[in-house]
């Protein structure tokens, strides 16, 4: 998990952006870790500074991207400063191969080491112990790591550790309202479809998606660093919202009233606001920041005053606690109740009409400074393909 404070930094990097065809919202906090390890990326339109691949397409094109690094900020810094550049020099890039320009700019991964990865891993002499890489790196695909890629034997694509993506190509339909990019610090914490109703609720509360992002955070964020790593790690997280040719005010307004019909999943109301796993804030204060003074004079925290965490299951129901993030995670017997509602949840049919996706992310703790990275390339016209990656690197 690596070093923590004392106390969390928890001021935020905040942005909003947008044109006719979409709408951004992005927020980067440092937590409870020592250091900013995350750098992210949003760019509107890639062909903006290259006036001769735009003429040879039909419409803008984005890039959007979260780059988790670990062992240090470098490569993370450097990645978000430039992949979107790189991928844009590619020679598919220009003739509007946008899946091969994506492998052939930057790598993308899941955090999960799949069968087929621990298969790869085996065949290459590597083992996989407690979901880590020969009992180290938490994660399978990295730019560096070159310890994990040794084997002159062996292509690029079949090492322990590989560099090479894994891009995933989505046609927009008429149900795709947005999309979420983020790194573990989030989705360690929740799950894609509770991130999704959380989202979809703030939306509907015609919360600007930037806010919708600092709130996602501060209810993500642990309220000591004792509880294992969860909710104590640096968090960044990007909402892009899809238009299609309506204005924003539309697009807030449409999704306000499928989440009004039931249309979709969607966390309850006062979930637009609610903070924290450990709960920093009180409900009737949102905009108000990290209170110290108020943990130390023990001061109830939660929606009516409740000491606690609300966890969001997969099939939209929450699990409310009374204790606070050690006594959670110290308590054997709620936990191992809280595995059984966990696993109840998942093994249950998910809801249909969900209404974005979800890419998660991942990190570990290597000496070196590789980092992991999300990415999607959107190519904005009605029907047109949305290219997404989701990578590891560094």
């Amino acid at each position: 998990m690596g070093q923590t404070l004392s106390e969390p930094v928890v001021e935020k990097s905040s942005a909003n952006g947008g044109d006719e065809r979409l709408l951004y919202g992005l927020s980067a906090m440092q937590g409870w870790r020592i250091s900013m390890e995350d750098a992210h990326t949003a760019v509107l339109n890639l062909l903006e500074d290259n006036p001769k691949a735009a003429k040879e397409h039909a419409s803008k094109l984005s890039f959007f991207g979260v780059y988790d690094g670990h062992g240090g900020s470098n490569v993370a810094l450097f990645a978000g400063d430039n992949i979107h550049r790189i991928v844009a020099k590619q020679d598919t890039f220009k003739t509007g191969n946008y899946e091969q320009a994506l492998k052939d700019g930057f790598l993308a991964t899941d955090r999960a080491i799949l069968n087929g990865e621990k298969a790869r891993i085996t065949a290459a002499g590597g083992f996989v112990d407690f979901g880590r890489v020969n009992g180290n790196l938490a994660l399978s695909r990295a730019i560096g790591d070159f310890e994990f890629k040794k084997s002159a034997e062996l292509a690029p694509e079949q090492q322990i550790v590989t560099a090479y993506p894994d891009v995933v190509v989505h046609e927009q339909g008429d149900d795709d309202e947005f999309l979420v990019i983020a790194c573990d610090g989030i989705w360690d914490c929740q799950s894609s479809q509770a991130v999704i109703e959380f989202v979809r609720r703030g939306i509907a509360a015609k919360q600007d998606l930037d806010k919708i992002c600092e709130n996602m955070m501060d209810n993500c964020l642990a309220s000591n660093s004792e509880t294992g790593g969860v909710g104590c790690d640096n968090m960044t997280m990007i909402i892009i919202g899809f238009l299609k040719g309506r204005t924003k005010e539309e697009w807030y307004e449409e999704i306000a009233k499928r989440v009004a019909n039931g249309d979709g999943p969607c966390a309850p109301p006062e979930y637009a606001e609610f903070r924290g796993p450990g709960v920093h804030h009180n409900f009737d204060d949102s905009d108000s920041g990290y209170d110290l003074e108020d943990q130390k004079q023990g001061k109830p925290f939660g929606i009516g005053g409740y000491r606690g965490r609300i966890i969001f299951l997969g099939d939209g129901t929450e699990v409310l606690t009374d204790s606070d993030d050690t006594e959670m995670f110290d308590n054997t017997e709620e936990d191992k109740d809280l595995d059984s509602q966990v696993s109840k949840a998942s093994s249950s049919t998910p809801q249909e009409g969900a209404s974005g996706a979800a890419a998660a992310g991942a990190a570990s703790s290597a000496p070196a400074q590789p980092q992991q990275a999300e990415t999607k390339v959107e190519e904005s016209k009605n029907g047109a393909d949305a290219v997404q990656a989701k990578k590891e690197a560094a």
